[in-house]
């Protein structure tokens, strides 16, 4: 067998939601979903991932959507990155997703790239993690003997780890109506300007408050084991007036909200630097360009 070669398993292709869970259900540890494959074929070919079944749920329209409810949007776990990046309801409602979407690889990675694959996989640097954390999205599981509802920032539990049982199927994506007068941004930094694992990304929305009681939500990725909410940030801001000054001094905070490590692509000095940089701008953006001024979801 060459190096690079993938080890052996039996391939299943589900007709249904309900097949692929009785396919998870029956096979259990031993069987991993795939969808866009853009991050398990790399693991199975390292060898890092060695499944002995693979259950393909690429036919499973009924879990790709994009929808407007009374309570905010919803998004199918199947729904193709790039879907979300060019979808007018996402850019009109939840344009800072779009924005991120639009930073994930290539424009190939996102056509067969899903938003569920990409939380599901739990990686620190995911993009769209960050703008779903401020927009404190809920996702959605099935199993065949229950279903689950689970804030986004609860699913990730570490590196690569969530709170998804091997027996069950993330469905959906929940985000709430965002309220009027509410502004947002994201931002990532890589090694070069595209089609790079970030060093450091932020997301932030903001909604002004006429009584002057604003709400704040700040979130950053692969400056944690897991995507994170900026919580201790958030609180000093939602207790001030938000000038430029207060989001300079919030900024320096972000220091004991991140826990980085050093790697390849940058040292844990320099991902706390950026993270402070980060979290400036997208704030200052958020402030003085609102992107939902108009009413919001």
């Amino acid at each position: 067998m060459e190096a690079n070669a993938l080890k052996p398993f039996e391939y299943f292709v589900p007709a249904d939601v309900n097949e692929a869970l009785s396919l998870l259900d029956r096979w259990k540890d031993d069987a991993r979903v795939i969808a866009g494959g853009t991050d398990l074929i790399p693991l199975m070919r390292d060898k890092l991932v060695t499944p002995q079944y693979v259950i393909d749920i690429n036919r499973l329209s009924e879990l790709e959507y994009i929808k407007e409810t009374s309570n905010g949007i919803r998004i199918g776990a199947l729904t193709r990155l790039r879907t979300i990046e060019t979808s007018p309801l996402i850019q009109q409602k939840i344009p800072v997703l779009a924005q991120a979407a639009t930073q994930v690889g290539s424009i190939q990675v996102r056509n067969v790239g899903t938003i569920g694959g990409s939380l599901a996989n739990a990686s620190p640097a995911a993009d769209v993690a960050p703008p779903l954390l401020v927009c404190e999205a809920r996702v959605k599981t099935k199993s065949l003997n229950r279903e689950r509802e689970i804030p986004l920032s609860e699913f990730f539990t570490g590196v690569k780890k969530t709170t998804l049982g091997n027996d069950e199927l993330l469905t959906d994506i929940e985000v709430p109506k965002i309220p009027p007068r509410t502004g947002g941004d994201f931002l990532k930094v890589g090694k070069r300007n595209a089609l790079v694992i970030s060093i450091a990304s932020a997301a932030a929305i903001v909604t002004l408050n006429e009584t002057g009681r604003n709400k704040i939500r700040i979130a950053l990725g692969s400056v944690a084991p897991t995507p994170i909410r900026a919580r201790k940030t958030e609180s000093f801001l939602e207790e001030r007036n938000i000038t430029d000054q207060t989001i300079n001094e919030a900024s320096e905070l972000v220091d004991s909200d991140v826990s980085p490590i050093t790697d390849m692509r940058a040292s844990a000095e320099y991902r706390k630097e950026v993270s402070k940089i980060l979290v400036r701008r997208v704030l200052q953006k958020a402030i003085h360009t609102p992107l939902w001024g108009r009413g919001g979801v």
